[in-house]
């Protein structure tokens, strides 16, 4: 189904999608098994599955505020190349805040977090179903209600050279970036393994997608083609995992649904993922898997820890003590 002979890297096994969906299979190209799964609870197991937007509505997307003439034209020249890719995706860009994918510029003394490479993306999955037991996908169910929500992409405006200089990016590079991270933000949660797909981590690759498509070359990836050649939630495997280990879970998810607050949303990355639910004020109720990676492996490690916001949703049910 995939390119090559390499692991897959997203830690999931593609032979059960490929049945559903034999088209995969004979795409040579692409590597969606390379992505990181989002997960979703249910009875004593997570299912395992695949995030994207909806192409019911154009995404509302915001540019940094003090974005130069050039550093627009190359975020623009992204989203438009993104636009065309054949995803049946449509951009609109607005011109305040809040928007669906937020673009800034990285900035150490604003941002709570650094950023690696040329930039950093995280990707909200809303469980449109929301989180109870009752709510719960059955354990052989094809796909999760769930599709994306809000991205922020942050970006450097410099690399450094091989003495260790700082230099500003090229219009190249900096489209090249945006191209990149704009696919994490539609859904690409890690990167390729190998391939010319602007997924891989390979500067060089990235860098010569910018340059074409700053010269008006045409754009596509075959990864995220495929991505979007699935409805948005499709379970793409399980992992069985104590009942026990989800009771908190179940419980901070009702909880947040007596109190009105939005969610829950799912975030993964290479190595974290993360359930959080916002409260009326802008509150995080956060439970973390520190490694997703490894409990992708060994599913009997899979532990979710509380934040102090979502320790306050459990105050009186008894959970709390444990």
């Amino acid at each position: 189904m995939a390119l090559g002979c390499v692991p897959a890297q997203g830690g999931w096994n593609d032979e059960e999608l490929a049945r559903r969906h034999p088209a995969l299979a004979r795409d040579t190209e692409q590597r969606l098994i390379d992505a990181a799964p989002y997960f979703a609870p249910a009875e004593a197991a997570l299912q395992l599955f695949l995030c994207r937007w909806s192409r019911r509505a154009p995404i509302g997307v915001s540019l940094p505020a003090d974005a130069s003439a050039g550093e627009q034209r190359a975020l623009r020249v992204a989203l438009a190349a993104w636009e065309g890719a054949g995803l049946g995706l449509r951009f609109t860009e607005l011109s305040s805040r809040p928007a669906q994918i937020e673009i800034d510029f990285w900035q150490a003394e604003r941002d709570p977090f650094t950023v690696s490479g040329a930039g950093n993306t995280v990707a909200d999955c809303r469980l449109t179903g929301g989180l109870s037991r009752e709510s719960a996908s059955e354990p052989g169910a094809p796909a999760v209600a769930a599709e994306l929500s809000y991205a922020s992409i942050y970006l450097l405006r410099e690399g450094v050279n091989t003495v260790g200089e700082s230099v500003p990016y090229t219009e190249a590079q900096l489209a090249g970036a945006a191209l990149h991270e704009l696919g994490h933000a539609l859904g690409f949660p890690g990167h390729v393994a190998r391939g010319d797909s602007i997924m891989v981590r390979q500067l060089e690759v990235i860098v010569r997608h910018g340059a074409a498509v700053l010269d008006g070359h045409h754009f596509d990836d075959a990864n995220l083609s495929a991505l979007y050649a699935l409805p948005s939630g499709s379970v793409v495997g399980r992992r069985a995992v104590d009942a026990g280990r989800l009771s908190v879970l179940w419980r901070i998810g009702e909880r947040a649904l007596e109190e009105g607050w939005q969610g829950p949303y799912v975030r993964v990355g290479e190595r974290t993922a993360q359930l959080h639910w916002r409260g009326p004020e802008g509150q995080l109720a956060v439970l973390l898997e520190r490694d997703w990676v490894g409990a992708l492996r060994r599913p009997e490690s899979f532990d979710l820890l509380p934040n102090r916001v979502a320790v306050s949703l459990l105050v009186g049910t008894g959970l709390d003590r444990n």
